[in-house]
């Protein structure tokens, strides 16, 4: 809690400690260490009100206030009160501090505006296909992470990235949306784009597949970017390269991700058809309407896929050379 006060943790152990708040596994450990740290300070500084001593003092009470949690003779289920308690405490205590320091003197950096950390509710890592509040889509990269704060959407559609992404913007000129890759900004309206930016290498790459884009810094745009042109951005120089390029070949990266999005299961095996190289048929016409959604993220196998849709709509499959036929199967409603 000092290290992170001092603003000296190293990107891994400002994750790790993000990480931990937010899996709930901490909180009495994490609320107990604020509390030492927030009376550490009460001492020290000047200035400060009886109000904030009797939050700390309430917040101290709180956190202690099951005995039988004190002496770990038991284990709260995660759908208890008192874990539900647990968790909003520690979420509180960082607010806290951050409101607290932010009174008289500005919050120490981690590389990440801690306050602004505080409040992202909307964290994710790791490979997988998300959906944003505006209906745009992001296919996030192993190793990746993106979040965005509650007021998304407000004014501009605003959301940070460490590692790489690849964004399907939905078209809103009212509403720029922005992706902040430390200080490196990308703002469109309305495109399919992807961003690489990650923390141990000095170069942020922007590639654009379909619309425009612009690629700068809060003062400044550097270059706007047209489909298969790509920017390489120096993060420490600010010097910056355009070139056009094969975005296919730059982001094969992609490819292992197959994503049926709200897609008829028409359209789907269609899809299908065109990856794996096969012929599929539906040989109910109920099917070919039903909506389907999937996202397979590890190049996994036709008959992979095959199996997961079939089991969705009720059907069976048969696969005989390069020939699919979707068998069965109770339709839907229109």
């Amino acid at each position: 809690m000092h290290r992170f006060r001092g603003g000296i943790l190293t990107h891994t152990e400002h994750s790790e400690l993000m990480d931990m708040v937010r899996s709930g596994d901490y909180d009495r450990e994490i609320g107990a260490d604020w509390i030492r740290l927030l009376e550490s300070e009460l001492d020290a500084e000047t200035g400060v009100n009886d109000e904030w001593a009797a939050k700390i003092v309430e917040m101290r009470k709180n956190i202690y206030a099951d005995s039988r949690m004190r002496s770990g003779s038991i284990k709260p289920a995660r759908n208890s009160r008192i874990f539900v308690w647990s968790s909003a405490a520690a979420v509180v205590l960082l607010l806290v501090i951050a409101l607290f320091w932010g009174q008289d003197k500005s919050i120490p950096s981690t590389g990440n505006d801690i306050a602004k950390e505080v409040l992202e509710s909307n964290h994710f890592s790791g490979k997988q296909f998300l959906h944003l509040p505006d209906g745009s889509t992001v296919i996030l990269n192993e190793d990746s992470e993106l979040s965005y704060n509650n007021d998304f959407g407000s004014e501009t559609r605003e959301v940070r990235l460490i590692g790489e992404a690849f964004f399907d913007v939905a078209h809103d000129p009212a509403h720029p949306f922005i992706v902040k890759t430390g200080t490196v900004n990308t703002r469109v309206l309305g495109t399919a784009f992807n961003v690489t930016a990650w923390p141990d290498e000095e170069v942020v790459l922007v590639t654009v597949e379909r619309g425009k884009v612009s690629v700068g810094d809060d003062k400044k745009v550097y270059e706007e970017l047209l489909p298969n042109e790509q920017i390489t951005v120096d993060t420490e120089t600010r010097e910056f390269e355009k070139m056009v390029l094969d975005e296919e070949q730059e982001i094969e990266w992609k490819r292992t991700f197959f994503v049926l999005d709200q897609v008829s299961m028409e359209n789907a095996m269609e899809q299908i058809g065109e990856r794996y190289d096969v012929d599929v048929e539906i040989v109910n016409p109920a099917l070919r309407s039903c909506i389907v959604n999937g996202a397979f993220l590890d190049n996994e196998s036709l008959e992979h896929v095959l199996t997961v849709l079939s089991l969705a709509m009720n059907a069976e499959y048969r696969l005989e050379g390069n020939q699919v036929e979707i068998l069965g199967g109770i339709g839907c409603s229109e």
